[in-house]
């Protein structure tokens, strides 16, 4: 009997191992990317962009059409008697064939429209950098968005760590107050007063863990990820104090066009525009 609750308490842990997966900031950014639908469908619309610049550039090339054919014919005439003239004629029985052979070849090549080719073979190039660059954009919005839900729930996990330790202290705080009551040091008021602030810090608590699953399961399903599945998430632990302002290697570049330009350099959804305007 003992070896089998062995068994269960054992099969019972491993079932809550192996459900819960750990994911890391690089995953999930991953995930997202690899998951989103919009993004795939204006990654599939590249092709669609490239196909209209080849057809633009083959609009302006010579066209060559060439055409050949072949018919074949025979008759066959059994012959008889033919009366011409009060005479009659013995027609002998003969075969005709007939074959007939054709080739035809042609060349197309419009040497002047006004350049309105080449401006198209011009716009279907930008069309296509604008399509690009619009989906890199797309990447970087949903890199920024999954970094977002990221540490949105790093933070709610702390969050609900002060708020347990904050319940666990007014508890310690309250058994206190109830004995030093019991001993008569202080008033039923503090025992009532601290009963109160015990309250708020478990209702504290149970909003902290709502707001936690809310963020949790909206980044799931951001990701598409069953919110069903416990998810550990690994803190990248970024330290504060790896900058240092009171080094010299920490400098503010008060160039404000600098920045800009730097910016807008950067910018896929500036460049996509440009393309689409010129």
């Amino acid at each position: 009997m003992q070896r089998i609750n062995i068994l269960l308490i054992f099969l019972i842990v491993s079932t809550v191992t192996f459900s819960q997966r750990n994911m890391t900031l690089t995953d999930a950014v991953q995930i997202a990317l690899n998951k989103n639908t919009q993004l795939q469908k204006a990654a599939e619309s590249i092709r669609s962009y490239e196909s209209n610049a080849r057809a633009a550039f083959g609009a302006i090339l010579p066209t060559l059409s060439g055409n050949a054919g072949w018919n074949w014919n025979r008759t066959e005439d059994e012959g008889g008697e033919v009366n011409v003239g009060g005479s009659i004629i013995t027609l002998p029985a003969k075969t005709t064939e007939s074959r007939v052979f054709s080739a035809g070849l042609s060349s197309n090549w419009n040497l002047f429209d006004g350049l309105s080719s080449y401006a198209n073979i011009a716009r279907s190039k930008n069309n296509l950098m604008s399509a690009k660059y619009s989906v890199e954009r797309a990447k970087q919005d949903i890199m920024y968005q999954t970094v977002s839900y990221y540490f949105d729930v790093l933070n709610a996990e702390k969050l609900l760590k002060v708020k347990e330790e904050d319940l666990k202290w007014n508890q310690k705080n309250y058994e206190i107050i109830y004995e030093r009551n019991q001993l008569g040091a202080v008033t039923l008021a503090d025992v009532y007063a601290q009963q109160v602030k015990l309250g708020n810090a478990e209702l504290e608590l149970i909003k902290a863990k709502n707001n936690l699953e809310t963020i949790r399961s909206g980044m799931l399903y951001f990701l598409g990820l069953d919110v069903l599945t416990d998810y550990t998430f690994e803190d990248p632990n970024y330290k504060s104090n790896d900058i240092d302002p009171s080094t010299d290697d920490f400098t503010i570049d008060s160039d404000l066009s600098g920045l800009i330009n730097t910016a807008l350099k950067n910018r896929a959804d500036y460049k996509s525009y440009q393309f689409n305007l010129a």
